[in-house]
């Protein structure tokens, strides 16, 4: 069976063999969001990842919700899924800088109690839940591999989705005062909020949040949830089992080629 850490090491090599394409890591910068260019380079990475594993690699599979769909919605389109014959057993979830924001992985009531209705952990809740409930496979890891340069970047203003005007009030969920502070370093600023959100998720124990009672924390050995976080230089694993605790986090440094 594959573990985790394997799946860390292998992610690794996978990058470093397609150094080339991925511009040694530059590729993670926002000037190759246009066009999708950086996501499009990733598939070839996936693709090397699913050898490595031993697995069978399909792209953007179906993964259908449980009601209530206010809740849920109806699918999800998960991006890359590594099968072993028939069982689907990674769920792997890119999201690029413009994606690895707080606005996905948050529950931020606006005005009038209305919600940006974006929080992608729902779709991990919503699939432990079918599986529990409706004795449906699941995969072993859902994973969300977040692209957040550990370093100053260009400004990003038209793709940072978290200083934009939500709702009818025209609320924001991070003041635009703030965006200076992002493009200094988005791993520094997003990395921590991104975690501390998903363990208020994985602990919490509101009616909604939990299955049968038990909150999600409690199902961490039949479906994972995980961060890799990818900085540039390295990437960082954060486990749900763990409530993302920084330090037990287990960090690979990328040896990009010098040539």
């Amino acid at each position: 069976m594959v573990g985790i850490d394997e799946i860390l090491v292998h992610l690794k090599e996978s990058l470093e063999e397609h150094a080339s394409d991925l511009k040694k890591g530059n590729m993670f910068e926002p000037q190759y969001l246009k066009g999708k260019a950086f996501s499009n380079s990733f598939q070839n990475v996936a693709q090397t990842l699913a050898g490595k594993l031993g697995l069978e690699m399909r792209k953007e599979i179906r993964n259908d919700m449980p009601g209530p769909k206010d809740l849920y919605g109806s699918y999800q389109r998960v991006d890359y899924v590594y099968f072993s014959d028939t069982k689907q057993y990674i769920y792997l979830e890119l999201e690029t800088l413009d994606r690895a924001q707080l606005y996905l992985f948050s529950d931020i009531k606006l005005e009038g109690c209305k919600y940006t209705e974006e929080n992608k952990l729902w779709y991990y809740l919503g699939t432990v839940k079918k599986h529990i409930i409706e004795n449906k496979p699941i995969p072993r890891y859902f994973i969300w591999l977040l692209i957040l340069p550990d370093k100053k970047v260009e400004d990003y203003s038209a793709n940072l989705w978290d200083i934009k005007k939500w709702g009818k009030h025209h609320e924001y969920i991070l003041h635009p005062s703030l965006k200076n502070l992002i493009f200094e370093n988005p791993y520094r600023f997003y990395d921590h909020l991104i975690k501390t959100s998903a363990r208020q998720f994985l602990t919490g124990e509101d009616e909604d949040l939990t299955i049968k009672g038990k909150s999600l924390i409690q199902y961490q050995d039949i479906c994972e949830l995980v961060f890799l976080t990818c900085t540039g230089n390295q990437i960082i694993l954060s486990r749900g089992k763990d409530q993302f605790n920084r330090e037990k986090e287990k960090i690979v440094k990328i040896e990009w080629p010098s040539t």
